[in-house]
C-alpha cells in the first residue's frame, strides 16, 4: 500500500511538472503569436504598473514606484502627441491577490478601475472610449509564477497541486492557510500578496 502511495505521489508530480512546461510552452507561443500580430498592424506596446496597499481600492502615487510610472506614462503620452502618433488603446487590467473571498475581491477591482480610469482620464487628457478594460479579481496565474521561480518557497509541490487540483469556490485557499499549519501561506502573503494587487496599463500606438 505504501509503495502504491509512492507511485502515485512520483505519478502526479510528473504530470504536475509536464502541465507546468506545456502552460510555459503554450505562453511562449501565445505571446509570439501576440507580438507578431502588433508588428504587423505597425503597433508598439509600452507597459506600466501601478501597485496599491493591501486591500485599499484607492489609487496612491506615494506607493513604490507609482509616480515614477505615471510620469513615465504621461511623457509617452505627450510625446505621442507632438509626434502626431496617436494612441490607438489604453489597455487596463486590474489585479487583486488571492487573500479573502472571490466575491470581495470582485467588488474591489472593479472599484480601482474605476477610480484608477477616472484619475488617468484627468490627468492625462486621454478620453476613456480609448480604454480597454478588464479585471482579474484573484490572479492565481501571477502567484504560480512567483511560487515556480522562488527557491526558498515552502512545500512549492503540494501549494502548486492544491492549486492545480481545487477549485477556487471550492475551498483552494482554505486547504492553503490549513497546508502545515498556514505556514506556506503565510510565507506568500509577506512576500507575494503586495506584488499582486496592482494594475498593470498598456499603452498601443
Amino acid at each position: 500500500m505504501s509503495m502504491l502511495k509512492d507511485k502515485l505521489q512520483i505519478l502526479l508530480h510528473i504530470c504536475m511538472s509536464n502541465f507546468r512546461i506545456i502552460f510555459f510552452i503554450m505562453s511562449i507561443i501565445s505571446c509570439q503569436i501576440l507580438s507578431a500580430e502588433a508588428l504587423s498592424y505597425g503597433e508598439n506596446e509600452s507597459i506600466f504598473i501601478f501597485y496599491y496597499n493591501g486591500k485599499d481600492s484607492g489609487y496612491l502615487e506615494s506607493i513604490r514606484e507609482n509616480r515614477h510610472e505615471m510620469k513615465e506614462l504621461e511623457d509617452l503620452l505627450s510625446s505621442a502627441e507632438l509626434e502626431n502618433n496617436t494612441v490607438k488603446q489604453i489597455r487596463i487590467t486590474c489585479y487583486s491577490s488571492i487573500e479573502g473571498t472571490w466575491n470581495d475581491n470582485k467588488e474591489l477591482v472593479e472599484k480601482r478601475l474605476i477610480n484608477f480610469t477616472e484619475y488617468l482620464s484627468a490627468r492625462t487628457g486621454i478620453e476613456e472610449e480609448k480604454f480597454v478594460t478588464r479585471t482579474v479579481p484573484e490572479d492565481w496565474d501571477g502567484l504560480v509564477q512567483f511560487i515556480d521561480t522562488d527557491a526558498y518557497m515552502p512545500m512549492a509541490g503540494q501549494v502548486n497541486e492544491i492549486i492545480l487540483t481545487t477549485d477556487v469556490m471550492k475551498g483552494r485557499e482554505r486547504k492553503l492557510m490549513e497546508l502545515n499549519g498556514g505556514t506556506p501561506y503565510r510565507y506568500m502573503k509577506v512576500n507575494y500578496f503586495y506584488q499582486l494587487e496592482r494594475i498593470e496599463c498598456a499603452v498601443i500606438r
